[in-house]
């Protein structure tokens, strides 16, 4: 038998393979495991009346008109002041932001947030950011940095996160201007996706 033909190396690979897979549990596993210690174990599901489409930029799920349910109401107190509700922002499209300042993948988004919001707050879209699992100073900084001028508060005890049932940040949840989730995004938001989404709940 010839070294190219040897049964080996072939089991080399599935072994090394399986040693990922191995890793990638433990992984997921000590994941739930402190989500559930910290009290954080309903950010782990994510609502099951979506259609979901995963990428490597991030998963999606959408839902039809016809399917979409009522967001959960919230109140969240901004930090430059005064407090901005969902009854509010009735009529208008959402784009609900979860984030975190050191959080490297909500860094990353926050240049197309920013000007996704100045280039569509004319047509009827809010772009409300939520913070969580953060300080007031280092959130603060973050929004300095990245220039972020649309409302943004803190959900420091992750209130409002665990209602939309967020896995973790950043997620984004886009409302219709009837107030209904029409789809989830966790995940960097990306360029190539984001217009679409946000002409999806245009009013």
């Amino acid at each position: 038998m010839t070294a190219i033909d040897h049964p080996l190396p072939r089991v080399l690979r599935i072994l090394r393979w399986l040693q990922w897979v191995s890793l990638g549990v433990v992984i997921l596993s000590g994941s739930a495991w402190w989500a559930t210690q910290n009290g954080w174990a309903p950010l782990l599901a994510v609502g099951d009346r979506f259609s979901t489409d995963f990428g490597l930029e991030g998963s999606s799920a959408e839902s039809r008109p016809e399917q979409r349910v009522a967001a959960p109401r919230f109140e969240l107190a901004l930090f430059d002041g005064g407090t901005l509700g969902l009854a509010e922002l009735r009529g208008r499209g959402v784009v609900l932001n979860f984030w975190a300042s050191w959080c490297v993948p909500c860094r990353e988004e926050a240049p197309l947030l920013a000007r996704t919001w100045e280039a569509n707050r004319g047509r009827g879209i809010t772009v409300v950011g939520v913070d969580v699992w953060d300080t007031e100073p280092e959130a603060r900084a973050f929004i300095a940095e990245f220039g972020v001028t649309y409302p943004n508060g803190p959900d420091g005890q992750a209130q409002i996160g665990t209602e939309y049932g967020i896995p973790g940040v950043p997620t984004t949840i886009f409302l219709d201007p009837q107030g209904r989730i029409a789809r989830r995004w966790v995940g960097a938001l990306v360029e190539q996706r984001l217009p679409g989404f946000v002409d999806e709940v245009l009013p």
